[in-house]
């Protein structure tokens, strides 16, 4: 029988996804439990960009951080292309 108060350091190692984007360059970028918190990475692994890296309190700030970087990565597609 499996106590509550093990249930974190489980979620830790199972590492949940919780959400996934997709960059304009068809790059997966997960929200994963860790811990308390909430982390970013990319499906497959890859070096997150600094606005992405580390820990977020809450999923609406990591939502908030991923929707800008891509919303930055579309426009500067845009710019590259047009």
């Amino acid at each position: 029988k499996k106590e509550w108060n093990s249930l974190p350091r489980l979620r830790e190692k199972i590492q949940i996804t919780m959400k996934k984007y997709t960059t304009p360059k068809g790059k997966e970028i997960e929200l994963v439990y860790a811990g308390r918190n909430i982390a970013c990475r990319f499906v497959g692994g890859g070096e997150l960009p600094e606005e992405l890296a580390g820990l977020f309190t809450d999923e609406r700030q990591a939502d908030h951080a991923i929707t800008k970087y891509l919303a930055r990565k579309v426009k500067d597609d845009d710019k590259q292309t047009g």
